[in-house]
């Protein structure tokens, strides 16, 4: 779970949680030495360590229909600030860090809430199930297929 405080204040305007990550952009790749300066306050590895895996535990969260669901209702795909939030997550579908999702349909998700229309969709519990249902048939007729692929 993120915690930040409830805002703070960039160039004087006061901008809503979640914004460390709009501020800092996407953790540098492990192999890179040295990160570059703009006038930024540099986070260090630890911090950008934590920041990630953060990060990455929150996009595969995005897998759950039911989680989406509950943030859809709760409005938080109202809010600009999570909306602008989402978009920043989207450098997990770059190679160097979609290796590190242990569940990859999430990225399918994250895709589908940069849409404003499946953000308002998923709001409806019946549409949540829908996916949901969905997604545990693919699992298992997906298994049950490979399995005898290989055994033919």
């Amino acid at each position: 779970m993120v915690t930040a405080n409830k805002c703070f204040t960039i160039s004087g305007i006061k901008t809503p949680r979640f914004t460390h990550a709009f501020v800092k952009g996407p953790p540098l790749p492990l192999n890179l030495q040295g990160a570059p300066t703009s006038g930024l306050q540099v986070e260090s590895p630890e911090e950008a360590k934590r920041r990630f895996e953060i990060e990455c535990e929150f996009v595969q969260a995005l897998a759950n229909p039911q989680y989406l669901n509950y943030l859809a209702q709760r409005g938080y795909f109202k809010e600009e600030y999570f909306v602008n939030y989402l978009k920043y997550l989207l450098y997990f579908r770059r190679p160097e860090y979609a290796k590190t999702l242990k569940y990859p349909q999430c990225l399918h998700f994250l895709e589908a809430v940069q849409n404003p229309e499946f953000r308002e969709a998923i709001a409806s519990s019946a549409n949540a199930k829908f996916i949901e249902d969905q997604q545990l048939l693919q699992w298992f007729f997906y298994i049950r297929k490979r399995q005898r692929l290989h055994i033919i």
